[in-house]
């Protein structure tokens, strides 16, 4: 009788798969192994920068700060990328909107985006806030922020009634700080649009709740600084000094609140209360 001969395909094709799972993972390790270098690579810049600005608080001029950070934003952008803000905010993963508002100097950039920029730009914090000739600065490619993409799930694979629960207890909690869509979207590794699309209802209220406790908060923070405004009032005029709005900004927390008709009205009232 004829002999059966081994079937050797299968095990030719389990060995090839067992040696591509193991270069998968040696390649995923080295990925790993790299990002982390990377990550604390940046973190002892950081530390550095943050250290020498320190030490050097006596060049900077605090009037003069948000000024100096919107001519530095400016003059990057125009030597880094031709005055493209669009090029700009896709380089760095940020939103044109924002660039735009640093750019024009209707906003602050908060310190962690200032960090990056200097950090891909190989400038210290320092000479960020400091010089004025930024004509030299290269944007160094390693170093720009890797871009997280959501991956779209379509949720005809998802548990529907899963996701509404949990959208409806992120709408209910109590006990936390209301939180954005995107963050939302985020943890349930879900595209925002794809919620909105089959939650718009509870996607709307959630997006309400959180700007409701942003305004809330804006609110208390104005009506503060309108009773640091009287106290700088009261102060100045103890002083036999006129409280101008110069003057009272460098006795406040938060000088660029004057934006607001409340906090300047609060600076017309209580000076109406004094006799010069």
């Amino acid at each position: 009788m004829r002999g059966i001969e081994p079937r050797s395909q299968p095990f030719t094709t389990i060995s090839r798969k067992l040696k591509t799972l193991g270069s998968s993972s040696r390649t995923q390790k080295n990925t790993d192994s790299v990002r982390l270098k990377r990550n604390l690579a940046k973190c002892i810049w950081i530390t550095n920068t943050l250290g020498e600005l320190i030490a050097h608080s006596q060049k900077l001029n605090r009037d003069n700060s948000q000024n100096n950070i919107s001519q530095a934003i400016r003059e990057i952008v125009n030597f880094t990328l031709k005055g493209n803000i669009a090029a700009f905010a896709r380089t760095f993963n940020l939103p044109k909107n924002t660039v735009w508002m640093w750019h024009e100097g209707k906003s602050t950039p908060q310190l962690k985006h200032i960090l990056s920029i200097c950090y891909c730009l190989n400038i210290s914090l320092l000479d960020f806030l400091t010089q004025n000739n930024f004509e030299y600065l290269k944007i160094d490619s390693q170093k720009l922020p890797t871009k997280i993409l959501v991956k779209r799930v379509s949720l005809q694979n998802c548990d529907i009634q899963k996701i509404e629960r949990f959208l409806e207890s992120v709408l209910n909690d109590q006990n936390s700080k209301p939180t954005t869509m995107k963050e939302v979207a985020k943890k349930l590794a879900i595209d925002q649009r794809t919620l909105s699309k089959h939650f718009s209802e509870l996607c709307k209220a959630i997006s309400t709740r959180y700007q409701s406790y942003q305004a809330q908060i804006r609110r208390k923070k104005i009506d503060e600084c309108c009773q640091e405004v009287k106290q700088a009032v009261a102060l100045l005029h103890r002083k036999g000094e006129y409280p101008s709005e110069a003057r009272v900004s460098k006795l406040i927390s938060q000088p660029g609140y004057f934006r607001y008709k409340k906090v300047r009205m609060a600076l017309k009232e209580s000076k109406s209360y004094i006799d010069f």
